[in-house]
């Protein structure tokens, strides 16, 4: 019914905003009312993969935001889990960038792949720059999610940078904390050490108990950190 009213009045529910790009369905996702979204799919006609003029389709907005049960209902209607945007975004990016934990396992077990950005940057790329890492509560780690999915921690951008300095330039010491624990980017911890705000005995609630020698020998896992 709402579908042939719009369409006697001219009105397109794909319409563009001249600004960005985003349709209603868009903007609804991003009000993350899931009612909403559905009765402009089923009632107005709106496309569930129309893209803002960045590329990005509404189950991207709906990753970033960590909206899981709107990613279910777009995903229900046919929206595409490996849709990418002009940077070569897909949702799983889109999800680990925002720290969005649930969101990126959700995505992964329904079918969505790691992509790579323009510039050869990747999930653990965006994971590290934006941080999302918590010791005290290792299921906060959105790095360890990552990497629990396929996420390739020696991986590096097309100008060679990896996790570790991408976690360096967003400022985020304790990335780069769990990256050296986890003995990701030895080659850049063997040039540099690092001075960070924590203490070991902070780190003994999140590591396994007797993991913390192991991965402090330089014969067995990453270089000593130098912590002051």
């Amino acid at each position: 019914m709402y579908r042939e009213a719009m369409s006697e009045d001219n009105i397109d529910p794909d319409e563009p905003h001249p600004k960005d790009g985003r349709t209603l369905l868009h903007s609804a996702v991003q009000g993350n009312p899931s009612t909403m979204a559905e009765f402009l799919i089923l009632e107005c006609g709106a496309t569930v993969d129309a893209r803002d003029f960045e590329g990005r389709t509404p189950l991207l907005y709906a990753a970033a935001l960590g909206a899981t049960r709107m990613v279910t209902k777009l995903m229900a209607y046919g929206a595409d889990v490996q849709a990418v945007d002009l940077q070569g975004r897909g949702a799983l990016y889109m999800a680990a960038q925002a720290g969005q934990l649930s969101t990126v396992v959700w995505l992964h077990n329904a079918g969505g792949r790691l992509t790579r950005a323009y510039d050869g940057r990747t999930a653990m790329h965006a994971a590290a720059f934006a941080g999302h890492c918590f010791f005290g509560n290792p299921s906060s780690c959105v790095l360890e999610r990552v990497i629990a999915v396929g996420g390739d921690v020696e991986d590096k951008t097309d100008n060679g940078f990896s996790p570790m300095h991408h976690a360096a330039l967003g400022n985020q010491p304790r990335a780069i904390e769990k990256l050296h624990l986890l003995g990701i980017g030895r080659a850049c911890a063997r040039w540099f050490s690092f001075s960070l705000p924590s203490t070991f005995h902070e780190l003994g609630a999140f590591f396994p108990k007797n993991t913390l020698p192991a991965l402090a020998d330089p014969n067995v896992g990453a270089p000593p950190l130098i912590l002051k």
